[in-house]
């Protein structure tokens, strides 16, 4: 499950203005393309995995924000690791973020957002 922060309108004095694809002006607009991990997600998670994430930056240059969350498999978050990266405008970057994955974890989100 990936999420993408964005901004949908605004309202101006009476109507609404749709800001669809002009989010540069606001700052970063991150979106994760891709995702890989070196542990199977169907099987037990342990010890420290990498995860290498495909960030793509369509909005402005500035901080961005990795946050990756564990859960057990009721759903409950059970673990949060976040790294934050500065992106140039419209850049494309593979990162890969070492974490500790918490002993009760069977699944893991990763999330992209301005910082």
């Amino acid at each position: 499950m990936y999420r993408r922060s964005y901004l949908r309108g605004v309202a101006v004095t009476g109507g609404i203005v749709s800001l669809a694809g002009c989010t540069e002006l606001l700052g970063p607009d991150p979106s994760i393309e891709n995702v890989d991990g070196d542990q199977s997600i169907s099987g037990a998670f342990s010890g420290t995995m990498d995860i290498e994430v495909l960030v793509e930056n369509g909005g402005r240059s500035g901080d961005i924000q990795i946050t990756i969350t564990f859960e057990d498999d009721e759903g409950t978050v059970v673990g949060r690791e976040t790294r934050e990266i500065t992106m140039d405008s419209n850049e494309s970057r593979r990162v890969t973020v070492s974490v500790d994955v918490p002993e009760d974890a069977d699944v893991y989100t990763v999330e992209a957002d301005a910082a």
